[in-house]
């Protein structure tokens, strides 16, 4: 099984926290209904019953002109396009693959939960009672990142 690549992992950490640092956005929380989920469809049922996984947030700043040079894919509303980008972007297959990545290799995602990586707040890993906020979110893809990258140099 590939790995992500860490470099795209740690554009994606950065990605969320350029999107955090959004004046709007401050504290916001994976699954929080505020106002870019108004463009995300609500009649999902997947994971928290919103779009606001990281897949939902991913695809909301790729539809915003302004918060960066990355990942531009145009706005999609279904989650599972999303997350299907997100694994893309970091260079494996789709999000089937991404999520059984992380199970496989707990120590490399951070926490025995990345297969819930986009429906439950525990595979990022801090302040499990709480979702995580986009912050927390981008953090723990650079850290991510940092964990492949060591591995990697000791292969």
């Amino acid at each position: 099984m590939n790995h992500p690549n860490p470099e795209r992992c740690r554009e994606l950490g950065t990605f969320f926290l350029i999107i955090d640092g959004e004046p709007t956005m401050k504290e916001i929380r994976m699954g929080e209904a505020s106002w870019p989920n108004e463009k995300l469809d609500k009649n999902s049922r997947h994971g928290c019953g919103t779009q606001a996984c990281h897949a939902g947030w991913f695809g909301w700043g790729c539809g915003v002109d302004h918060l960066v040079p990355g990942p531009r894919n145009g706005f999609e509303n279904d989650y599972v396009y999303q997350a299907n980008k997100i694994a893309q972007f970091v260079g494996v297959k789709n999000s089937n693959y991404l999520e059984s990545w992380a199970e496989t290799n707990p120590r490399l995602w951070g926490n025995g939960y990345g297969v819930s990586m986009f429906c439950g707040r525990h595979a990022f890993g801090e302040n499990l009672g709480e979702q995580p906020t986009i912050k927390q979110i981008g953090i723990h893809w650079l850290k991510v990142a940092d964990r492949i990258e060591a591995h990697e140099k000791k292969a």
